[in-house]
């Protein structure tokens, strides 16, 4: 039930980089859709969740992130790429 509620009541992002723009959420894939405009340094955002919108396990899609060394960071805790933190990336011909 409650995965299902974050699917279709996904949690408020917000953006905390100007550079970058949120495409909102998109529901045929059930991600968050990001373009970072080639953002080099940090991609920094923040998801609001509630009773009503939790966060379960959020996936995004990052269009144009530049450098392609990713780090997650949640409330000061660092995840290590592994079975708690998981991406890929597309290259666009």
């Amino acid at each position: 039930m409650a995965l299902a509620r974050s699917w279709n009541f996904p949690a408020e992002i917000k953006l905390e980089i100007p550079s970058m723009q949120s495409e909102g959420y998109g529901y045929t894939q059930k991600t968050y859709l990001i373009d970072a405009k080639g953002n080099r340094k940090n991609m920094r955002f923040r998801l609001h969740g509630r009773k009503d919108s939790p966060i379960i396990n959020p996936a995004f899609v990052i269009q144009n992130p530049g450098l392609v060394d990713i780090r997650l960071k949640i409330n000061g805790k660092t995840f290590n790429r592994g079975k708690d933190f998981r991406y890929a990336v597309e290259y666009n011909a």
